[in-house]
């Protein structure tokens, strides 16, 4: 099946154009480095929320590239988002894997705020009927950063 679709979490009107994929998504989220908050959370929060919900219909279609400005933070708050809410993962084993994956390729780890952390569990502490029959819907390497699990364990 292969790539399909891009998200890019950094610009409305990136200056590239994705050829052969094409973009799901084009939003710019706010810059969280350096342990910043967002100065509208609860906007934050829909905006990544509702990018999730749009990747979740389109991964039957083809795998999904993301990618934010520094490709750590809201990248993995996304991919995140998609595996606690659609996948079934835990939101620990979320934020411990994408912190591996950060420090496996030399980036100083994940999250870039504790905020995007908080994105994670505050899903995971919903409570949803429908979560285990959601978790086999899709491919993993469809969701992830392709990369292997410094442990050697599963990829969440």
């Amino acid at each position: 099946m292969g790539f399909r679709w891009v998200i890019c979490a950094c610009a409305e009107n990136p200056d590239y154009n994705p050829a052969p994929l094409q973009f799901l998504e084009k939003i710019e989220l706010q810059d969280l480095s350096c342990d910043q908050l967002p100065s509208n959370s609860t906007s934050e929060f829909k905006k990544i929320s509702a990018i999730v919900s749009k990747a979740h219909t389109k991964l039957k279609e083809g795998g999904i590239l993301i990618h934010c400005a520094g490709g750590i933070g809201h990248t993995g708050t996304i991919i995140g988002r998609i595996l606690t809410r659609h996948c079934g993962y835990g939101s620990a084993e979320v934020i411990n894997f994408l912190n591996s994956v950060c420090r496996e390729v030399g980036k100083p780890g994940w999250p870039e705020s504790p905020w995007q952390a908080k994105v994670i569990v505050a899903w995971s502490r919903r409570k949803r009927s429908d979560r285990g029959a959601m978790a086999g819907a899709f491919r993993q390497e469809d969701v992830i950063w392709p990369f292997k699990d410094p442990k050697g364990g599963r990829n969440p």
